[in-house]
């Protein structure tokens, strides 16, 4: 109930009790209103409680503790990995010492990475590639080759930096909705320690693991393959080797396990669109780009591909008035064990008038 709503159910009863009506400016009448700005309020908070007290409506801190009850914690954000390489024009007469920790960022500056381990540009060498990982998790970070190019911490003798190879298997953090289904999906399909169940919630437990298809029997009785993989990406060998072990640590006996990252499908795309601002093309076909991409980020293990989910998204872009899905020219469908990632992503303009 709102404060009003309280406040005039208050003043009714009064009047009915009393015989007339309390005066606003009177004692019992600014008494009504402080009592009805209180008992808004615990209204409030008692249907909020209401809310919070089943895992279907929770949110954040709450949420979090309804999937403690059943052994489930946030998956936290994992940082993209790959590598930096530092070049200079002419080779070098002595090695430039290259600390870990060195920080680059972005060509925008949206981005920043950082050098995981020392690294040495020896005399007579012009570039060296040293491992890297994001500063912060998430797959925004997922950036392609070349994106990166600033270098941010001092380092004389250096002309610049960039990664040749794209930085991948960075994942984001859970957010409630996901968390909410992990929980729902628990609930719905009980581990017993031998069906699908128990390997899937294994398989997703871990922060890297954004998806998981299990499938038993996938080369005859007793045999079961985990697939799984990252937000938009594969995981590395260390994540497979990690849950291949944790698997069969608690794994009934007797059961040929086979856990292996999800073979990537890429997709190229291929996009006509007609912007309401003509003199703003580039602006909206970045703004398309952008949104294709963080679509994708989405998929699952085994999830087919629609031209209609391409579509759905593009109809959420504002400033667009027309747009055509050239490529993929049917839907994508994978295999169980497969993932569908992004591949080569193009605009085209339209003409006017289309």
């Amino acid at each position: 109930m709102t404060y009003q709503a309280i406040l005039a159910v208050m003043e009714e009863e009064y009047t009915r009790a009393a015989g007339h009506a309390p005066e606003q400016a009177a004692d019992i009448g600014i008494r009504l209103r402080i009592l009805a700005t209180q008992l808004a309020e615990l209204y409030n908070q008692v249907e909020e409680l209401q809310y919070q007290a089943f895992p279907q409506t929770a949110t954040g801190e709450m949420l979090a503790y309804h999937a403690a009850v059943r052994g489930i914690t946030p998956k936290q954000a994992v940082k993209a990995t790959g590598g930096l390489l530092f070049y200079r024009d002419t080779s070098s007469l002595s090695g430039i010492d290259i600390p870990a920790g060195t920080l680059c960022q972005t060509t925008g500056g949206e981005y920043r990475f950082e050098t995981t381990e020392d690294g040495v540009l020896t005399a007579g060498e012009t570039q060296v590639l040293v491992p890297a990982q994001a500063v912060e998790g998430g797959a925004g970070a997922n950036v392609g080759a070349g994106a990166v190019s600033g270098l941010m911490t001092v380092i004389q003798g250096l002309a610049g930096v960039t990664n040749p190879q794209p930085f991948r298997y960075g994942v984001d953090p859970e957010g409630d909705e996901q968390l909410r289904q992990r929980l729902m999906e628990h609930y719905a399909a009980i581990s017993n320690g031998a069906n699908p169940s128990f390997y899937y919630q294994i398989a997703m437990g871990r922060d890297e693991v954004y998806s998981a298809k299990v499938l038993p029997r996938h080369q005859g009785r007793g045999t079961v393959k985990v697939a799984v993989a990252g937000q938009g990406s594969a995981v590395t060998p260390e994540v497979v080797q990690a849950l291949r072990e944790e698997i069969e640590s608690r794994k009934e006996i007797a059961v040929d396990l086979e856990v292996a990252a999800a073979q990537p499908v890429a997709v190229d795309i291929q996009i006509q669109l007609l912007p309401e601002d003509l003199t703003r093309y580039e602006d909206a076909a970045d703004t398309v780009r952008e949104k294709l991409a963080q679509g994708l980020l989405g998929r699952r293990v085994g999830e087919p591909l629609r031209r209609v989910d391409l579509y759905r998204i593009l109809g959420q872009v504002e400033g667009i008035l027309n747009y055509v899905v050239v490529l993929p020219q049917t839907d994508i469908r994978v295999q169980q064990d497969q993932l569908v990632v992004l591949g080569n992503l193009t605009t085209q303009r339209m003409e006017a008038g289309i």
